[in-house]
Formats: structure tokens, sequence, C-alpha cells
């Protein structure tokens, strides 16, 4: 009997002592914030620390130099492509028109020279003098000299444009 005394004294001390040790699940808190159930409204909030970044940036650029008179768009309008941002009162300096000028008058010998090269290329290719590619070269040298043509004449009528509308020049 002894030793039935001593073995439930040791289970109800060993039990009294996981009690305490475990405790109450009801005290624990876990490192979970309890709160009081009331009613109310939720409102998440969240602080973010970064950058925006756009998906596609666009350089925008003027073919001519000027003053901005008008804006047509804010920041952050969406715009399409070809629409009109801004109006420039053109403002060429004397050089600026000369050098345009220049810029023609040597794209026009450049272009007389490459069409009498062309032509002279295109006999001797019908005689079969030169290779196809001497050929095809002289007609691209053709090409190119009639783009910049082109190009050296739009630059000089946008900068008479300019010249012309303000009355200045």
């Amino acid at each position: 009997m002894k030793k039935f005394i001593i073995i439930a004294v040791v289970v109800i001390v060993a039990g009294a002592g996981a009690w305490w040790a475990f405790g109450s699940t009801k005290d624990k808190k876990d490192g979970i914030k309890l709160v009081d159930v009331t009613r109310g409204n939720i409102v998440d909030k969240a602080l973010a620390i970064g950058r925006l970044e756009p998906r596609q940036e666009v350089q925008v650029k003027s073919k001519i130099s000027g003053i901005v008179t008008k804006l047509h768009v804010d920041i952050g309008d969406v715009v399409k492509a070809g629409a009109q941002l801004i109006t420039i009162s053109p403002n060429p300096t004397p050089l600026e028109y000369s050098e345009a000028k220049r810029s023609l008058e040597m794209a026009m010998v450049d272009t007389d020279n490459a069409q009498t090269i062309f032509q002279r290329n295109k006999e001797m290719y019908d005689k079969k003098l030169i290779s196809q590619a001497d050929f095809d070269r002289g007609k691209i040298e053709l090409s190119q000299s009639q783009l910049r043509l082109r190009m050296a004449q739009e630059k000089l009528d946008l900068i008479q444009k300019g010249v012309t509308s303000d009355g200045q020049n």
C-alpha cells in the first residue's frame, strides 16, 4: 500500500507540474494579437516604398527650333500617335536659314551627279560592261541622294515657314 501511495503522489505531482508548465490555452497568446469583438468598418492600409517606372518611355522632339507658344495637352493626358502636342513659333537664325539653303543646293548637286552616274552605269550594264552589283550600287546611291534632297527641301520649307510666319526676317 505504501508503494501505491508513493506512485499516486508522483502521478499527482507530475500532473500538477505539467498543468503548470503548459498552462491553460486561454491565457497563452502565441504572438497573436487578440482584440475584443466590436461592430465597425474594416480599414486596410498599406505603406509601400519604391519607385514608379513607366512601361514605355517616349522622347518627343521638334523638327525645328523655336518658342513654345501653346500647350495642347497636360501631363498625364492620353494622346494618340500624330496628335498635336504643342504649337511652336519658329525662330530660325539667319545662319540656320543659310545652312538649310546650302544643304539643299549640295543635295541637288549630289542628286544630279548620282543621276549622271546611274545613267552611265545603266548604259554600261545594258552592254554587259559592268556587273549587276556595280549597277545596283549606283541605283542605291541615286535613291539615297534623292532621299537626302527631299530631307533638305523639307528642312528648308520648315525654316521658311518660320521666317515668313513671324514676319521678322
